[in-house]
């Protein structure tokens, strides 16, 4: 063992096709036991390659990530929006980067934040005291067999074989039932 208690996910690459969430065989996901909830990470991204990324996420057929990745000029938060365009079978999807910002660390607090009214944002902290959103609201879609999910994923985002991981040290979910809109 290496010492770290939380959960390693390797940056893998999709042999199948491209690397989008919705095809990722490697997603950690939950499906949330509350209507309205807060969900807080620190991850540390240990990128080998341009592409690698640690990200959280809500999957369904609108979808969305946020996280850190790694560039040839240095880490990158990214936020990711997605929607599912055919749902049978393997199904296909389309991904589109809704922002790119610069950031200097490889270690950073990620949350996202699911409201009653059925939308969700996502918001970044270097410190996990002060969080600043990124995006706006992303509406909250069921999958094909199942409500919403949370998820955690690391991947390369380019398709290249890596030997890069994301670290997260804890994934806290707390029940904030009472979170009436996405302010």
């Amino acid at each position: 063992m290496n010492g770290h208690s939380g959960i390693r996910l390797s940056c893998l690459a999709n042999p199948a096709r491209e690397n989008l969430l919705w095809y990722a065989p490697n997603a950690m996901t939950q499906i949330p036991q509350q209507q309205a909830f807060p969900a807080v990470t620190k991850v540390k991204l240990k990128g080998k390659e341009t592409g690698d990324m640690a990200v959280i996420g809500m999957i369904g057929h609108s979808y969305a990530y946020m996280g850190l990745m790694k560039t040839e000029t240095g880490n990158l938060l990214v936020l990711y929006s997605g929607t599912v365009t055919q749902k049978e079978y393997e199904g296909e999807a389309k991904e589109i980067r809704e922002v790119a910002c610069p950031y200097e660390k490889d270690t950073v607090y990620l949350k996202v934040e699911v409201f009653r009214n059925k939308t969700y944002r996502f918001f970044w902290s270097a410190d996990g005291i002060r969080y600043t959103s990124i995006g706006g609201a992303n509406p909250l879609r069921r999958a094909t067999w199942t409500g919403a999910k949370l998820c955690l994923w690391s991947s390369n985002k380019n398709n290249v074989i890596s030997e890069g991981y994301g670290e997260y040290d804890f994934i806290h979910i707390e029940d904030r039932s009472n979170c009436e809109t996405g302010l």
